[in-house]
């Protein structure tokens, strides 16, 4: 049985609403070379370790940009 830590990849829709974004921003952030993209049964998918690592380049440390 398959358990959510043996994940390795996930379709466009389910990355989204892993990360909390739109499909559209997702599509957009793969447009811009941010987050690469997989190919998973002829469609296109996203690696949870690219996920993971681009939240941690990009999290806010929470105070006001100037």
């Amino acid at each position: 049985m398959q358990t959510e830590s043996d994940v390795l990849a996930v379709n466009e829709r389910e990355a989204a609403r892993r990360m909390g974004i739109s499909p559209r921003t997702l599509w957009g952030l793969h447009r811009a070379g941010k987050i690469p993209a997989i190919r998973i049964g002829g469609r296109k998918g996203y690696a949870i370790a690219d996920l993971a690592a681009f939240i941690a380049t990009n999290k806010s440390t929470g105070e006001a940009s100037k």
